[in-house]
């Protein structure tokens, strides 16, 4: 099974290689948006947009009035219009606990839903501007999720137990 927004000789290499202590996160995150709802295609998106992002980035924080939350650094926004966390309560999203994740994976499962996949991951790399009119940025973003979701699930078919490893995939994208 492929997820949508695999475009044909338009992906990029993927970096694999060992991050200690990733397989534990990587499980934490699968099992927040299990517990959200999230189909095994939707829960590999939020593992694979945790790996592409890494950590929650601080340095974004207002540019362009940005401001982003979580280890998925969903963007403010997003969560605000899409995701169903009002402004006041988005800094919860920052915890790195059980309870920070599963708000982070409701929200962000909330907000796929309702924009669609490509729609959300253009929303999370772009803000607002990115989703109103999406750039090469966007797209390589959004392929680069997409590539490393897909991995991530056939990973997962060939050996269930594999979100375990510190194995970190994520794409070297140019320009990015």
């Amino acid at each position: 099974m492929s997820l949508p927004g695999q475009v044909a000789g338009a992906t990029y290499p993927l970096l694999d290689h060992q991050a200690p202590g990733l397989g534990a996160r990587k499980q934490a995150w699968w099992s927040a948006a299990k517990g959200a709802g999230a189909s095994d295609s939707e829960a590999a998106v939020i593992v694979a947009q945790m790996m592409q992002e890494g950590r929650r980035d601080a340095a974004k924080d207002g540019a362009g009035g940005a401001r982003n939350l979580s280890e998925l650094n969903l963007n403010q926004d997003l969560l605000a219009r899409f995701g169903g966390v009002p402004v006041g309560q988005q800094d919860a999203l920052n915890r790195t606990d059980a309870q920070g994740r599963s708000g982070a994976a409701v929200a962000a499962l909330a907000a796929m839903r309702t924009l669609g996949l490509d729609g959300y991951l253009a929303h999370v790399r772009g803000g607002q501007t990115g989703y109103e009119r999406p750039d090469d940025d966007v797209g390589r973003f959004a392929r680069s999720i997409m590539t490393s979701a897909n991995s991530l699930l056939r990973d997962l078919r060939a050996e269930p137990g594999n979100l375990g490893s510190d194995r970190r995939f994520a794409a070297d994208i140019p320009g990015i």
